[in-house]
């Protein structure tokens, strides 16, 4: 048995059982080194014996139970067992029905051995209908926030519909995608430009909408500051007014001592 299999169970147990453990492995070292190394083995293999008493298996996967939830279990398990990929991939089928194991195998997921691509393409092989459903009419209502840049709007529709459509329904979810940024964008003038422009992808469609807001966005600067500089000309001429008076009495006082 590989040494980190041992540490990882030894980690899983209670501390007063470590203990134990450890006071027989020093007790150990005294003997001679062969004798030390085949009663080590034995140990171990004890050890593993009883850890699948300590070790909760998971339990067998449900139709329509939360496949997110129950492939994090796995997650926890093969942490804890130290299972290569290899291994993980081919027990977590053991957990499956035969109805569920056929579903997989039409989408070719039952060679795969990398434990992440695995995973992932069961999630979304084994999401429920309806969840995918709830989660693309969340797609269709979201709104653009009045505070929120087209950059972050986006960003929450690119993360939504990553959750509601698979990476087979690449076309679909573009098509969910534009009209998700027509129906939720705050600018009107963008979204019948989108809409009029009917060949546009939602890539292009999202490129033109981030330009253009940037552009209004920097023309209303420009007329904030044009108010401005009228504000401050306005003060001016008040001021300049308010003046005027002062100024025709200095003039007729200087007038009346020349006079004088």
């Amino acid at each position: 048995m590989a040494s980190a299999d041992f540490t990882n169970v030894m980690e899983a147990l209670d501390e007063n059982t470590q203990v134990i453990i450890q006071a027989e492995l020093e007790r150990l070292a005294l003997l001679g080194e062969e004798r030390e190394k085949v009663a080590k083995q034995q140990i171990q293999e004890e050890i593993l014996k009883k850890s699948e008493r300590v070790i909760k298996k998971p339990a067998t996967y449900e139709v329509g139970e939360d496949i997110k939830s129950y492939v994090n279990s796995w997650e926890i398990y093969k942490k804890l067992l130290n299972l290569s990929d290899d291994v993980a991939c081919l027990s977590f089928i053991t957990y499956l029905n035969t109805v569920t194991q056929n579903r997989l195998k039409v989408l070719g997921l039952l060679e795969e051995r990398n434990w992440e691509l695995f995973t992932a393409g069961v999630i979304n092989a084994l999401a429920t209908p309806k969840s995918k459903l709830a989660l693309r009419h969340r797609l269709r209502n979201m709104k653009q926030k009045p505070s929120e840049s087209l950059v972050e709007f986006s960003g929450k529709l690119l993360q939504l519909a990553g959750q509601a459509f698979s990476d087979s329904e690449q076309a679909e979810k573009d098509d969910a995608l534009k009209i998700a940024l027509c129906a939720g964008i705050k600018s009107d003038s963008i979204a019948v430009k989108i809409i009029e422009n009917d060949t546009w992808d939602f890539k292009t469609s999202l490129n033109y909408s981030i330009k253009k807001e940037t552009s209004l966005s920097a023309r209303k600067s420009m007329q904030q500051l044009q108010v401005s500089e009228v504000e401050e000309v306005a003060i001016l001429a008040v001021d300049m007014e308010e003046n005027e008076p002062s100024r025709s009495g200095e003039s007729k006082l200087e007038e009346n001592d020349q006079m004088s």
